[in-house]
């Protein structure tokens, strides 16, 4: 390298600073309008319907039943679901690119991060089709169709987050990776350390969920309206839960970009 060569840029590089506001705007605005969305539908639904929620509170899946309420979710919510999916393509990349610089002591290390996040992306595209189906076909004339895109969204979307999570754990977990990546405008190794943790948590968010959907049908005597409630309010704090474990990959997106990569 001559005096006259650029520094490599790491993380943070500042080659074009409006191509990292630009790389991960579609991603924060997606994120943000699904959860939007999610809380929305059930308190518009609340206040249309008074006498619905004066007997229980309404899920996602009833608050968009109403047409007033559910064509414009599906048209934001699926467009929303396609830019999401944008967002994880360049996550992937960013695994991809990450186990390109890895040393050779983590060449294992590097085989596996390239696996994770080809397989990342396939979970995410199930997942993107389920939002989709689940947003269109809607209660009370599409029932099975909207059940089976409810499905494959949650299973698909849980997938992804806990790919995520053994990705950056695995990063996080091998130290010539970390000081490798220290000097990359790629996966951050210091933020890898705790996003692996709670990505992988998103399991216990998603079995406590699931826990409250079986349970709500079993007769509990006074207790279930304790439980419905429970599963009522886990299924937007899921979803939300998901969404910030992408939106913990806006920095590094940026920053790809920033650097010119």
């Amino acid at each position: 390298m001559t005096t006259h060569d650029p520094a490599p840029a790491a993380h943070g590089g500042t080659r074009f600073p409006l191509a990292g506001a630009l790389a991960a705007a579609p991603s924060a605005l997606a994120i943000l309008t699904i959860n939007f969305w999610i809380y929305y539908a059930r308190v518009e639904f609340a206040a249309l319907h008074p006498d619905y929620v004066a007997e229980q509170p309404p899920t996602i899946s009833r608050g968009i039943s109403d047409p007033a309420i559910g064509e414009p979710f599906a048209v934001w919510v699926s467009i929303a679901s396609l830019f999401i999916l944008l967002g994880v393509v360049q996550i992937a990349a960013l695994y991809l690119r990450s186990a390109s610089v890895l040393p050779a002591a983590s060449a294992r290390t590097a085989s596996t991060v390239r696996r994770l996040a080809k397989v990342l992306v396939g979970a995410q595209c199930v997942a993107t089709v389920g939002i989709v189906m689940l947003s269109v076909y809607r209660f009370p004339t599409h029932d099975l169709e909207h059940m089976v895109g409810s499905y494959i969204f949650f299973i698909a979307q849980a997938a992804a987050a806990l790919l995520a999570g053994a990705a950056c754990t695995l990063i996080a977990r091998d130290a010539a990776a970390a000081e490798a990546l220290a000097a990359h405008p790629y996966i951050n190794p210091r933020i890898s350390r705790w996003r692996g943790p709670f990505a992988l948590g998103s399991a216990l968010m998603a079995l406590a969920f699931l826990t409250f959907f079986v349970l709500k049908d079993v007769d509990l005597g006074a207790w279930n309206g304790v439980v419905y409630q429970f599963y009522v309010l886990s299924e937007p704090a899921l979803i939300t839960y998901f969404l910030t474990v992408q939106a913990l990959y806006l920095f590094e997106i940026a920053c790809m970009a920033r650097a010119g990569r």
